[in-house]
């Protein structure tokens, strides 16, 4: 492989790992920072696009067509793939499921926690979805222990 290939390479893995580990922070705490398959999707769809923005607007560094063009076939099924497993929540059984609904969850009470709201009628519902989404976290973490 040639060293822009190289290159890329590093670059889409790195962003990958990067993606990954960013959606997952979102949540209100850390020990609701599960990985898991729908973080995963949303981090393939990401980084195959930005491969395809990458190689093209970059082509003159890539010098072989062919594999540019073989490249671009490439992360075009990994975006379509990626947003297949994603709508579909392909090989997401129950404690996937569970994995993946608690940063979920998190991220919903960490936005009406950090949220600049000032209607009241909104900050009621926010003390709701709070309330609502810890017990149901509470209530996922004791499935997984089971």
């Amino acid at each position: 492989m040639s060293k822009p290939y190289l290159k890329l390479a590093i670059a889409l893995t790195a962003s990958f790992i990067v993606m990954f580990a960013f959606s997952l922070i979102q949540s209100d705490q850390w020990s609701h920072a599960y990985p898991n398959l729908s973080n995963l999707y949303i981090s393939l769809i990401g980084v195959s696009a930005m491969g395809v923005i990458m190689l093209v607007v970059m082509w003159g560094m890539y010098p072989s067509r062919r594999l540019n063009i073989g490249l671009l076939v490439g992360f075009t099924g990994l975006f379509v793939t990626g947003i297949l497993f994603a709508r579909t929540e392909a090989f997401v059984g129950n404690d996937a499921f569970l994995y993946s609904m608690i940063p979920h969850h998190s991220r919903a009470i960490l936005v009406c926690e950090e949220a600049s709201i000032t209607d009241p009628e909104i900050e009621r519902l926010c003390d709701q979805i709070i309330e609502a989404q810890r017990d149901e976290i509470a209530q996922m973490q004791r499935m997984l222990d089971e």
